[in-house]
Parts: structure tokens; C-alpha cells; sequence
């Protein structure tokens, strides 16, 4: 099979494989693989063959390639590059996988320049579906970026290259402090060496979302150790000085996600998805805080009340009620003369050693407060009439 120097390249326009597979032409290449468009012959489908390109007896590479194949064969989701086949070849490994037509989200941001709010949700929001599924699997990519972003010409977003990609629980074939990824989309914690978990891909989400709404990463330094440095220690860029047109909640949601301390990131994909999802609809309430990052809260969350004074009107108003309807069902023949005490109100009588009053109250002299109720219907001889002559006594 034919070579080209020492990167490796097949230089034959059509290889076959275990009389089964076609290769055809180069399609990318990468860090230590190339992909080749190829064909199935038995099952008639186009696939993508991907073949380590780094030197054989690098234990390393191999492992990592190996890796990938075993990964992926077990892993399979909508929106993730599904594994056919893993190939043993006189020119090396290679993994028959899903050819995906479309192009990379790298591609698409270089035609483009960036995309709008609503586009980078629904490319974010397909990622973390992916992301959701392989975190419950205990898969971490560990290598989100555009060029590993696949999009496909009917609109789907497909992840690609778990050639990194750890199990959570399984040991590490990289060296204590040994970077390994992409240095532009890097969490802190991988920037100096420590393990990925889960929440560093979602890191390198949030990377992606800044980037594709402000058409430019948020941190790229002179050289690679600078830009590592600076996931490390400097403050996220504000998305308002370089895309004035961010709706405050997408910078909110963009920041939750790159915070320096994994503990303060959301806590899993489907946590981000849903706030960003949230904020496309119109959804959430952006608080201003003290803290070093914004709140997001669904809107249907309990907020704190003004309040309310409308119970007390309603008491005023049924209070009023009541006194009307007592006194409408009392004496009808006129209001309270002079000397009477209207009969709602609690009248103090006076105590039987005081002076009688000239003129002979409504109520009978009692040594407490009392409240009198007429009857509603007084007949004859059932009690004093009121006196209605309005005349005080003479004299």
C-alpha cells in the first residue's frame, strides 16, 4: 500500500480493506490520524475511515486510537459520530465509522464569521444532548472544539474524535501535569495539568458558545502556554464589549459555564442545556448579584412579594357590610335620636351608685359593657318604644 513520506498519507485513490472497505480520498487530518472518505461494499453505504497516522510503536497513540474504537463501539446517540468497525491493517489501525456529510462548525464560522443567538443554542443544545449521554457512561471528551463539531446538511450537530476521550472511573494514560487538548478550549483545571471531568467539556461548551456568537475565542494568547495561563487565571472577556448585541441572559448562561471553579459551573449538561433553552423562549429573569457571576432563575421560581394590602380593604369594605346589614335589620323607623346609642356599638353603662341620666337610655344599666340587638319583629307590649319626640327634658 502506498505511502507518502513519513506523514503517513495512503497516496492510491482507491485502497481496499478486508475485501470489505473502499478507501477514496483524504478528507481531514488531524494531530495524529487522517479520515479517508470510504466505502462499504457489503452493506453499500459511504463511510468515514479514520487511520492512526502517528508512528506505530508509540504505545501511547495506540492506546489512545484503541481507546476511541472501544469507546465509541459502546457509546451511540443521535448526536454523536457512530463507530461501524475497528480494522487491522499492514498500515496500521483504523476505525470504520459514520460518514457525516456536511462541514465542521470551524468551517461554518469561518464562511460566516458568527452565528446568531438562536443558531448557537441550537448547535449547544444538540452538543450537550451528546454530552449528557456519554457523561452518564462515564465518558469525558476532554476535546471539545469547532473542528470536532459536525454539521450536517439537514441541520443536525454530530461530536466527533473521542480519540482523548477518558473514562471517569478508569486511570489516566496522560502524565500528572501533562496538558492534553486544545489549548483555546481548555477548562482551567486542564490547563494546568489536572484531571478532566465531566464539567470540563462543559467548560469548553461554554468556550464554544462565547466563540460562535462573538466570532472569536475568548482567550487566545501569543503562544500556547499563554492562552493556558489565561484560562487559568484571567477573568472571562466581557461578551458585552465584544458582541453588544448578546442578550444579557445568553452572557449569563456563557459565564456560569466558564467559571474557574468547576463547583460554581452548572452541574451537568442537561442543567446548561435547559438554561439555555430557557432563555431562547423568553424564560428566565437575569438578577444582578454581588457574586462574581450572574443568577439565572426560571421565572416560574418563587419570587420575593411586595405587600399585599388588598386584605385589608377587604376587611374595611365587609366590615362596612356588616354594620349596614345590622342596622337594616333593626329598627327601620328612622335614624338614632339624640340621647340613643346606635346599636352596633358597645356602650359603657354606668354603675348604679353614678347619677341616672335625665333622659332613660335604650340600653339596661349593667355593671359590664354590653351589646343590644333588636328583635327583628316587635309586637305589641314586647318592650319600650323609643322615644321619638327628639325632645330633650324641660326646663
Amino acid at each position: 500500500m502506498g505511502m507518502l513520506g513519513e506523514v503517513g498519507i495512503l497516496t492510491v485513490e482507491h485502497t481496499e480493506l478486508n475485501e470489505r472497505y473502499e478507501l477514496e480520498e483524504l478528507v481531514a487530518s488531524g494531530g495524529m490520524a487522517d479520515v479517508y472518505r470510504g466505502h462499504d461494499r457489503l452493506l453499500d453505504r459511504r463511510v468515514a475511515v479514520k487511520r492512526l497516522r502517528a508512528p506505530f510503536d508509540d504505545a501511547a497513540a495506540r492506546e489512545r486510537f484503541d481507546r476511541e474504537a472501544r469507546l465509541l463501539a459502546g457509546f451511540h446517540h443521535p448526536h454523536a459520530v457512530a463507530v461501524f468497525d475497528a480494522v487491522e491493517s499492514p498500515d496500521g489501525p483504523l476505525i470504520v465509522m459514520e460518514f457525516v456529510e456536511g462541514q465542521t462548525l470551524r468551517a461554518a464560522l469561518q464562511a460566516a464569521g458568527r452565528l446568531s443567538v438562536e443558531e448557537a443554542v441550537a448547535v449547544a443544545d444538540q452538543l450537550l444532548d451528546a454530552l449528557a449521554a456519554a457523561h452518564a457512561q462515564g465518558i469525558v471528551h476532554r476535546d471539545i472544539k469547532p473542528a470536532n463539531v459536525l454539521l450536517t446538511t439537514d441541520g443536525h450537530v454530530k461530536l466527533a474524535d473521542f480519540g482523548i476521550a477518558t473514562m471517569v472511573d478508569a486511570a489516566d494514560l496522560t502524565r500528572q501535569g501533562e496538558v492534553v487538548g486544545t489549548p483555546k478550549y481548555l477548562s482551567p483545571e486542564q490547563a494546568v495539568g489536572k484531571r478532566a471531568t465531566p464539567l470540563s467539556d462543559l467548560y469548553a461548551v461554554g468556550v464554544l458558545c462565547f466563540e460562535m456568537v462573538c466570532g472569536s475565542a475568548p482567550f487566545q494568547g501569543d503562544t500556547p502556554d499563554a492562552t493556558l495561563a489565561a484560562h487559568h487565571r484571567a477573568p472571562v472577556p466581557s461578551m458585552r464589549e465584544r458582541c453588544p448585541d448578546a442578550p444579557d441572559w445568553y452572557v449569563a448562561v456563557v459565564e456560569r459555564a466558564m467559571a474557574k471553579d468547576p463547583e460554581q459551573r452548572y452541574p451537568d449538561a442537561p442543567a446548561m442545556r435547559s438554561a439555555l433553552l430557557a432563555g431562547v423562549r423568553g424564560d428566565v429573569t437575569i438578577i444582578d448579584s454581588t457574586l462574581a457571576l450572574p443568577v439565572v432563575i426560571p421565572a416560574d421560581a418563587p419570587r420575593r412579594r411586595r405587600p399585599a394590602f388588598w386584605p385589608v380593604v377587604a376587611f374595611v369594605v365587609v366590615g362596612a357590610l356588616v354594620a349596614v346589614g345590622v342596622w337594616a335589620l333593626g329598627d327601620r323607623d328612622g335614624p338614632p335620636v339624640v340621647g340613643e346609642v346606635p346599636v352596633t356599638e358597645v356602650v359603657t353603662v354606668p354603675s348604679t351608685s353614678a347619677p341616672r341620666p335625665t333622659v332613660a337610655p335604650t340600653v339596661p344599666p349593667t355593671a359590664a359593657p354590653a351589646v343590644v340587638t333588636p328583635k327583628a319583629d316587635k309586637g305589641p307590649g314586647k318592650g319600650p318604644k323609643p322615644d321619638k319626640s327628639n325632645k330633650g327634658p324641660k326646663g
